[in-house]
């Protein structure tokens, strides 16, 4: 089977931007390995190029409408998934595809240290 089957198959995987688990399981079980591995290798690209993942330190922001809405109008053709990171100290992780755009107090406190240390290493 060739890729441009497989990106068929991929296509039709999907109803109204949602994966058919029904469809995925029925079709897995009749692809060889190797074709297996390239439609859910597809299946996670496509996934992926259709939500927006936001992540979050607070939970009392988890369930903001305003928060939300904000991304909406960001990203008006993607579904938006809001997650909650500890981790994160006063900021915001943003995963879009293969983008990443992190901005947090403890983000800005290591490129501080990473320029301190790179002045003082020069003396």
């Amino acid at each position: 089977m060739n890729n441009k089957k497989i990106e068929l198959i991929v296509k039709r995987s999907f109803i109204r931007d949602n994966l058919n688990e029904v469809f995925v399981k029925r079709v897995s079980r009749k692809l060889k390995r190797s074709e297996l591995k390239e439609y859910l290798k597809q299946i996670k690209t496509t996934l992926n190029k259709k939500i927006v993942k936001v992540y979050i330190p607070d939970a009392q922001e988890f369930n903001s409408p305003a928060l939300y809405n904000t991304f909406r109008k960001i990203y008006p053709m993607k579904k938006i998934m809001i997650e909650i990171d500890p981790k994160l100290m006063l900021g915001i992780r943003i995963e879009n595809e293969d983008n990443v755009y992190e901005l947090s107090l403890q983000n800005t406190f290591d490129d501080l240290l990473d320029f301190v240390k790179e002045r003082y290493d020069r003396q």
